[in-house]
């Protein structure tokens, strides 16, 4: 080998190879709280709390009595320098009656109690729905409610204030969805930060959709607050 093959060598050895550059994703559910206060505060109004100080979808299923309406304990916590996740999670141990579980960019709040129900209506799987030129929020519900195949009937939807349309037309193809994520997709189509929570009774299941839930006076599973 020559001198100058050489030290070609050695140059191209030494040449420090290109690295692709990392893309850091933002994962909204591990921003930091830095301080969340409650003081006899039901789970509703913790949720309204959080919901209004970070954009995410939060859903809830209240825990629904056959009549009549529920009795939300009353909850008080502080936590400092925590992730939104911990916060989640926390409400979970403070309410014992609730789990909650990850959709994207969404949380859902539901009885926990439903883990161990095989016909829990938000549960159930939908093989094949479908959505074609939808303009109203109620006729995608209805879409869903009719395919869900619950025998005790499924959710009746409330046209509360300006969130009954979306933007434009919707055309969307979804396979083996639960309700739970079917409603998440309606949501969505409405907006990032769009949820929905469910009140009324067993026999008679309300739901609401909202922009943003309010931060107090929610009443899980009795009032539907809302905010446009």
């Amino acid at each position: 080998m020559s001198a100058l093959s050489s030290l070609l060598f050695v140059v191209l050895f030494h040449m420090p190879l290109k690295q692709t550059p990392t893309t850091h994703v933002f994962d909204p559910f591990e921003q930091e709280v830095e301080s969340f206060e409650l003081r006899d505060q039901t789970i509703g109004e913790a949720l309204g709390q959080l919901n209004q100080s970070f954009d995410i979808s939060i859903s809830i299923e209240g825990v629904l009595p056959e009549e009549g309406t529920v009795t939300n304990p009353k909850l008080t916590a502080s936590m400092r320098s925590v992730t939104l996740a911990e916060v989640l999670d926390q409400l979970c141990v403070l309410d014992t009656r609730y789990r909650w579980a990850r959709d994207g960019n969404g949380a859902n709040f539901f009885p926990k109690t439903s883990l161990s129900d095989p016909n829990y209506f938000f549960s159930r799987t939908l093989t094949d729905l479908n959505f074609h030129d939808v303009r109203r929020v109620g006729d995608a519900v209805i879409a869903i409610d009719r395919q869900s195949g619950d025998p005790s009937g499924g959710v009746i939807y409330m046209g509360i204030g300006q969130t009954q349309g979306f933007a434009e037309a919707w055309t969307a193809s979804f396979r083996n969805l639960t309700v739970r994520q079917a409603l998440n997709r309606i949501a969505q189509q409405l907006g990032p930060t769009y949820g929905w929570q469910i009140g009324g009774t067993t026999k008679a299941k309300l739901i609401v959709f909202h922009y943003k839930l309010e931060a107090k006076h929610v009443n899980v599973g009795d009032q539907y607050p809302y905010r446009h």
